[in-house]
């Protein structure tokens, strides 16, 4: 049961949809949701899955702040790091959420939609892994962590979560993530984490490699399960 849950008052997240391999737009499709980071930064992840020779479908949404250069953000930048509060995350988890029932409701999506997040797309993510569970498969959170008060103290339902850090991120804490990871393995999470020691806050090659590898065996795990 979703005891944080309450219907979003703002207007649905909009978005952009594409599907790979020469799929059909209303086929049923594994689905992949990837939410960007602060400006719309994605780092070409999307199109990496769009150009997948397995037939995917590819949902961006669009962060709910639209910024005075036109692009979106999914909250405050003070918001990741904020020892109380942060509930500009959680509405925005809010929204995303919303969006994810939207789209199973469609009948169009195989299975769970596989949720990834970049940055401020990752804390939006991790917040969905934890605190609405049943509405993905599973989660890749990249250069991004929750919000330290939103972090859980005790083991409850939660998405397989998998999450990639630039030991050299200085914008969404690399050191925090890393925590944050270690503390929910504790309580026994099924939580991993993967460090590139030459990446900053960003996504390099390798980690993207990384993250196509991991949506990959989630979306296999989906076809086994």
């Amino acid at each position: 049961m979703w005891l944080w849950w309450t219907q979003p008052t703002t207007s649905p997240l909009t978005f952009d949809v594409h599907t790979s391999a020469g799929a059909e737009a209303t086929a049923v499709l594994p689905t992949v949701v990837v939410l960007h980071g602060r400006d719309d930064a994605l780092h070409g992840l999307p199109r990496a899955l769009r150009n997948s020779k397995r037939p995917l479908r590819v949902v961006v949404p669009w962060g709910p702040r639209v910024q005075r250069d036109g692009t979106h953000s999914w909250f405050r930048r003070s918001e990741a790091r904020a020892l109380d509060g942060g509930g500009e995350v959680t509405d925005a988890a809010l929204q995303v959420v919303a969006l994810l029932e939207r789209l199973r409701a469609s009948g169009v999506v195989k299975g769970r939609p596989i949720l990834v997040g970049y940055s401020q797309g990752a804390a939006v993510a991790l917040k969905v892994s934890l605190e609405a569970p049943d509405s993905v498969g599973e989660v890749v959170a990249i250069s991004g962590h929750l919000p330290p008060a939103h972090l859980p103290n005790e083991l409850a339902q939660h998405a397989v979560t998998h999450v990639l850090v630039g030991e050299k991120d200085r914008v969404m804490s690399a050191r925090v993530s890393l925590q944050q990871v270690s503390h929910l393995q504790e309580l026994g999470y099924v939580v991993d984490a993967v460090s590139f020691p030459e990446q900053g806050h960003g996504m390099g090659r390798k980690m993207r490699r990384t993250a196509l590898r991991k949506i990959y065996a989630a979306l296999r795990a989906q076809d086994r399960g």
